[in-house]
């Protein structure tokens, strides 16, 4: 009996040594494991210092986290800090805005061309010597603000103008036949197709007509006549025709825009219902000076 339990606590001794040998193998294979996912996470932390700016600082703390996947995660959250172009600024202020109902006008000092004009909307421009807005004089005629301009010769045997911006705010006065109100002007235009209608005639070329199509008088005085048709006596009170166009003198004119605003703004041909004309006439009856009338 004496020597079967000298066998048996041998034996059990060796499973107990074999167990304790497996226990602490499968302790070394975790502690590689941890220790491979903190070199994976201090490889990432060193990824991200090599980025710049207080990125590199935000990757090293993502590496603190044990794991393979803890520390690629935090990568990841590096990256998307990282992306971002607020620091790269804007384009700079545009230096006029124009919408519908008013105008923003900076004046800087550079070598741009002159601003564009519309005095049917108002607003303002500022510059070095501070901002004016656009408005009316006593008269009812327009004050409207603008950038300096000045033109000046290049170098060089042909030198051509440059027209320069001083960067200060200045005004200009627009015509508009006393009917200003609250910083703008009614600037339509007669248009080719336009329908009017004769509504007074002195007698002596001076004629009232009304554009049907718009709704807006025009005082204007005859300047021209087709061979053979008398436009002093055969446009009259209640006659009716077509506006053939418009040939601009003293309109506001603006890249591509006209605004009718006042005073001898131009001259337009006409044609007269029921009177047909040989060729080169047959556009072309009477030619009218107009004014916007007070």
């Amino acid at each position: 009996m004496h020597r079967c339990s000298r066998l048996v606590l041998a034996a059990f001794l060796l499973v107990g040594c074999g167990a304790a040998t497996a226990s602490s193998g499968g302790s070394s294979t975790g502690g590689a494991s941890g220790g491979s996912g903190m070199s994976s996470g201090s490889s990432v932390g060193s990824g991200a210092a090599a980025g710049s700016g207080t990125d590199a600082g935000s990757g090293a703390s993502s590496s603190g986290t044990s794991g393979t996947g803890a520390s690629g995660s935090g990568t990841g959250s590096s990256s998307t800090g990282n992306s971002g172009t607020g620091s790269s600024g804007g384009s700079g202020s545009s230096s006029s805005q124009h919408d519908a109902g008013s105008f923003s006008v900076e004046c800087v000092a550079d070598a741009g061309g002159a601003q564009d004009l519309n005095p049917t909307v108002n607003g303002a421009a500022h510059g070095t010597n501070g901002a004016i807005v656009s408005a009316c004089d006593p008269q009812g005629n327009l004050v409207e603000p603008v950038c300096e301009q000045q033109t000046v010769g290049g170098p060089g045997p042909n030198p051509g103008p440059t027209v320069y911006s001083t960067g200060k705010v200045v005004t200009k006065a627009i015509d508009c036949s006393g009917h200003c109100a609250g910083g703008v002007c009614d600037g339509r235009c007669p248009a080719q197709g336009d329908r009017f209608t004769c509504i007074t005639s002195d007698g002596a070329g001076g004629v009232a007509i009304n554009d049907d199509t718009v709704g807006r008088r025009y005082s204007c005085t005859i300047l021209f006549s087709a061979p053979g048709f008398d436009c002093t006596n055969r446009v009259r009170a209640g006659v009716q025709g077509t506006i053939q166009g418009l040939t601009v003198s003293r309109a506001v004119t603006s890249g591509t825009s006209t605004y009718c605003t006042g005073k001898s703004f131009g001259n337009i041909p006409i044609t007269i219902d029921g009177v047909s004309l040989a060729s080169p006439y047959q556009n072309e009856a009477c030619a009218l000076g107009c004014d916007v009338p007070p």
